[in-house]
């Protein structure tokens, strides 16, 4: 059984904490001043955070008051690490699979970059795309999908074409009439030899009485439509796959989605600490710029993140044959994974589409067993019934016939040695197919057992890395907030954080692909 996966670093509120470290610094700040900070020259107004990329004005002199300070800024004291919280790192809590997470409320102060607010503006809203289940997509494609009903309607044809050639091995029975008017009469002596107006009714029957060649045919045909019928069942198991992975997907455009929401959020943090120490004096221009510029990029990484998403989303749409979005409403728990020796035995039987292909073989064995067939004699019977009137001297008003027609091949120019030779290729190509899917059913599920098995430790390592990198975020945090290190760290480590946190999605995603796969290849899915 397979727990549902989740992150270990869902859930923060970077922005929340940085926040409260803005708030000690400032009123650190405030309180060791012996005298009040000069006036900015030219402070960034608090709704165009944006203006801090722009080089500042250097021709705004500083006010009169403020110029005998000028030369000795005060420098605000470092918050100490014990008033500077960190990030917290919470155990992973359930969140909404069609939800990017949000910033807490009202952490944001009033000069954060207003893309940290619009780019979580631009995640799909979860009004505007239809959750389904894991269970119902699945069941929802086996019976709109188009694929499948393809599939369903190449039976009928299939049963059809059984009926076309079965035809040929039945009686038939077929009846005409004819009126013809002659603009003269014959006549010998008193006898009317053609009259004027000539009506023929007749009746035919035609019965085949020995046919092996077509009765082979009728074989063949049943064969082809068994061959149709095992055909739906393979393509169920190709349609629930392919809706299986396009819904493990949406799950892991999610989680790669949060992650960067989750760095955006984290850089917008950063950019308000570095806006407020350039603010006070306690920082340079270039550390505010840097912070601005991370803010930009990962603004980039959540608006590709939210066109990976929807085009998740449209895809499971497309193989659900509905005309709009669907996002996962669930997580899957995949259950039924058995040992790799259980998983092996018998698996011919349960892989739908290794039974098409033993199918495939053993219909085109019954052809070339029947090549023999087309030498054979045919016999048949036709009886006729005719009726005219008038009657003639040659003809009478009513009279029959019946003909047995026996009909024997014996020189076609070579063409039914050359159908047996093509019909032993057939064969030939059917083992093979049939040799190579057995092998590659075996391979697909040993692949499956390692890959499972080094997903999981994957996993693991990457929800591990994960944790280190935000306690390494953290620590950054403090010592920047002491002084004790630059903006360049604060970047750095928030990078490794973001990458991270993308791994973990991406490992967390191998996981549940494996253990799909292992259902899939032991031929239990769906």
């Amino acid at each position: 059984m397979c727990e549902p996966f989740s992150t270990s670093t869902r859930g923060l509120a970077p922005r929340g904490a940085l926040a409260l470290a803005v708030a000690a610094f400032l009123a650190l700040a405030g309180a060791g001043a012996a005298q009040p900070p000069p006036a900015p020259a030219a402070a960034p107004p608090a709704s165009t955070p944006r203006a801090v990329a722009q080089p500042p004005a250097a021709a705004a002199p500083a006010p009169p008051a403020a110029q005998p300070q000028a030369a000795q800024p005060p420098q605000p004291p470092a918050p100490a690490p014990a008033a500077t919280p960190s990030v917290p790192m919470p155990p992973p809590a359930p969140a909404a699979p069609g939800s990017a997470p949000q910033p807490a409320a009202g952490a944001a102060p009033a000069g954060a970059p207003v893309p940290a607010a619009g780019a979580a503006a631009t995640a799909v809203p979860a009004g505007e795309v239809e959750r389904i289940t894991f269970r119902a997509a699945i069941d929802r494609a086996l019976s709109n999908n188009t694929t499948v009903l393809q599939a369903v309607a190449e039976v009928l044809r299939a049963e059809a074409l059984v009926q076309q050639t079965r035809s040929s091995s039945l009686p038939q029975v077929n009846a005409s009439a004819s009126y013809i008017r002659y603009g003269y009469v014959i006549k010998f002596g008193s006898v009317v030899v053609q009259p004027h107006d000539v009506k023929n009714e007749s009746g035919t029957l035609t019965a085949p009485l020995v046919n092996l060649a077509s009765w082979a045919q009728w074989a063949h045909a049943i064969d082809n439509k068994v061959i149709a019928e095992l055909s739906i069942a393979d393509v169920k198991r190709r349609v629930a796959q392919a809706t299986a992975n396009a819904f493990l997907t949406v799950i892991a455009r999610h989680r790669i989605l949060e992650a960067n929401q989750r760095a955006l959020d984290t850089a917008g943090a950063h950019f308000d600490v570095s806006h407020q120490r350039q603010t006070a004096g306690a920082a340079s221009r270039l550390e505010e710029v840097q912070a601005s510029q991370d803010v930009s990029n990962d603004e980039v990484l959540v608006e590709q993140a939210t066109l990976d998403l929807r085009r998740a989303q449209e895809a499971l749409g497309v193989l659900l044959s509905a005309d709009g979005p669907f996002d996962a409403a669930d997580e899957p728990v995949f259950e039924g994974l058995v040992s790799i020796g259980e998983a092996i035995s018998g698996l011919d039987e349960r892989r739908a589409d290794v039974q098409v292909l033993a199918m495939r073989e053993a219909a085109a064995e019954h052809v070339l067993r029947d090549s023999w067939r087309d030498r054979m004699p045919t016999l048949g019977l036709t009886f006729q019934e005719l009726l005219q009137q008038p009657s003639t001297g040659f003809a009478l008003s009513h009279s029959w016939q019946a003909v047995l027609r026996l009909d024997l091949p014996i020189f076609d120019g070579g063409l039914r040695r050359g159908e047996k030779r093509e019909r032993r290729a057939l064969v030939d190509e059917a083992q093979a197919n049939l040799a190579g899917g057995k092998v590659q059913a075996r391979s697909d599920v040993r692949i499956a057992s390692d890959a499972m098995r080094l997903a999981d430790r994957g996993l693991v390592s990457a929800r591990r890395a994960a944790a280190q990198a935000h306690e390494a975020l953290d620590i950054v945090n403090l010592s920047y907030g002491a002084g004790a290190s630059t903006s360049l760290d604060v970047l750095d480590a928030q990078r490794r954080a973001r990458d991270a946190d993308n791994a973990a999605a991406t490992a967390e995603d191998a996981a549940r692909q494996a253990r799909l796969d292992y259902l899939v290849g032991s031929g239990r899915f769906p």
